[in-house]
């Protein structure tokens, strides 16, 4: 099963640019029950798995208005933005990454790593 998103059509741009690279859910129940589940018999919570993620935009039509990434998870973090009325509100920050940005920034990271070595 893959994870649906729609975002207003200002994001969608940034996603495609490649500038955008989490989608921010609140931690409401809503989304706490779609992106995490319980474990029976036990406090417990368990991330979610998906085959991957598909942002629209919006609501419009048409496979030029639709992006799929690779499921890559998603992190807690507190931001602070205009969509969430400018105030610190915990979110799920889900990462949408392609497997050819993932492997740019693991190479970066090696490479990195490699000119720190003495």
């Amino acid at each position: 099963m893959k994870l649906h998103l729609h975002v207003k059509a200002s994001y969608f741009a940034e996603i495609k640019a490649g500038t955008k690279t989490e989608e921010y859910r609140e931690q409401t129940r809503y989304w706490q029950r779609r992106l995490t589940h319980p474990v029976a018999n036990s406090t417990e919570i368990v991330r979610r798995e998906y085959e991957g993620i598909v942002i629209y935009n919006a609501y419009k039509a048409g496979p030029e208005n639709r992006i799929e990434f690779p499921w890559r998870g998603f992190t807690y973090q507190v931001i602070n933005h205009h969509h969430f009325g400018n105030r610190n509100t915990q979110v799920f920050a889900i990462k949408l990454q392609t497997h050819e940005a993932l492997a740019r920034e693991i190479t970066a990271r090696n490479i990195a790593a490699l000119k720190a070595t003495p």
